[in-house]
């Protein structure tokens, strides 16, 4: 019971920190990381294993792909909310599009503690069944992101529901933080894409 708490201290943070419009979420980052520090010092649940074999390397290659296809879907979907869905676009960004290192760097160190959190501390925990703890795990981490914008709900649910599976169907996490480190390295070239051409514009 105790993750479920620590989740909703989570969202009541989150949605504080929007209604003082806070710009960045600092606070949000050090409550994750004292959420996994407590699974795993104080009530001694056990780390993840990080060991890996030979044929993981497969895995890991379609995880990478898949979290870039997400990315291509997610884009299109955003832009067609918009009403400017320019298909060349993402093939720029994929393909060419800068990368904000220190963004990038941020959001994959957070992503990491964020997998550790809703997928991994939370999944294998056994308060009630695992179909019931993906979908609870993957609106909660939708509603943290509302930070960022209301289809950012939508959005991360979704992405967060793809990693409980992965998590599910490899039994590993080091596959869903690869996908999500992967989404972000794509989001923050979008990032910087969308500065450039805010910077033509004026």
């Amino acid at each position: 019971m105790v993750i479920f708490i620590e989740i909703l201290v989570l969202l009541v943070t989150i949605l504080w920190l929007k209604w003082r419009k806070v710009q960045y979420p600092f606070l949000y980052v050090g409550l994750l990381i004292l959420s996994c520090l407590v699974n795993r010092f104080y009530f001694g649940s056990f780390l993840p294993d990080f060991t890996w074999f030979l044929w993981d390397f497969v895995t890991l290659f379609i995880v990478v792909i898949l979290g870039m296809v997400f990315f291509v879907v997610d884009f299109i979907v955003l832009n067609m909310i918009k009403g400017k869905v320019l298909i060349l676009d993402f093939l720029y960004i994929i393909l060419k599009g800068k990368l904000q290192w220190r963004v990038f760097l941020l959001s994959s160190f957070i992503s990491v503690f964020e997998e550790l959190l809703f997928r991994y501390y939370m999944l294998t925990s056994e308060a009630m069944p695992f179909i019931l703890l993906l979908i609870i795990s993957s609106l909660c981490f939708g509603l943290v992101h509302i930070f960022f914008s209301t289809y950012d709900i939508f959005s991360k649910t979704v992405l967060g529901f793809v990693c409980g599976i992965l998590f599910l169907l490899t039994d590993h996490i080091l596959f869903p933080i690869v996908f999500h480190v992967t989404y972000n390295l794509f989001a923050s070239k979008e990032k910087s894409y969308s500065m450039e051409v805010g910077n033509l514009g004026d």
